[in-house]
């Protein structure tokens, strides 16, 4: 694999949001942090400058991040023009995944990608310097007495959540913003439960 820099990690400090509000709440809570760290950027406050990677758990919760990300951003005119802010899910078509994933056309802007965990281990996008962890996955479960799988939102696992830290420590150290205490962290589970176990 490639050389791993050092990733700094910035827990949430206070008022934890609470495990069974997290789905709910976290694509407006990363909307809102994706735009602090811009903005930050911009002013010259946060030295560590590149591009976002944000992780949510699934289609829904990211189209409302990325939406509520660019009222945001019009809102604040400073940084209108200046960011390209795109979704990454299996289900997009190929061409908007590569607009997420490949090297970027116009180096000057800044680029957020907000993504399910399909960003965490099998695709690598360029030039990220910045995580935002919701610490949300979508599993699938096994309903028996239906005899149907459905999908669910879950904590992730400690594993899981340091592999999408790393993704911010590729091509110069980074910064990985997690949207929950360490508190939280600690009590997530040590390790996703494989696919087969669950179904």
């Amino acid at each position: 694999g490639k050389r791993q820099h050092p990733v700094e990690t910035r827990f949430r400090e206070d008022n934890p949001i609470p495990e069974a509000q997290m789905p709910a709440r976290m694509p407006s809570e990363v909307a809102t942090k994706v735009v602090e760290i811009l903005q930050a950027m911009d002013s010259g406050a946060e030295r560590t400058r590149g591009d976002i990677l944000a992780f949510l758990h699934g289609k829904k919760p990211i189209e409302q991040a990325v939406a509520e990300i660019k009222s945001l951003l019009e809102e604040d005119g400073r940084l209108a023009g200046k960011v390209d802010v795109l979704p990454l899910y299996t289900e997009l078509p190929q061409q908007q995944q590569d607009a997420a994933l490949k090297p970027k056309k116009n180096k000057s802007r800044w680029r957020v990608v907000v993504s399910t965990n399909v960003a965490e281990t099998s695709l690598t996008v360029e030039g990220i310097v910045h995580v935002v962890d919701s610490g949300l996955i979508n599993e699938s479960q096994w309903d028996p007495q239906t005899q149907t799988t459905y999908v669910t939102p879950k904590r992730h696992s400690r594993a899981g959540c340091i592999q999408r830290w790393g993704r911010a420590g590729r091509i110069q150290p980074g910064v990985a913003h997690c949207l929950y205490t360490q508190e939280q962290f600690d009590a997530f589970p040590a390790h996703t439960e494989p696919e087969i176990t669950r179904a």
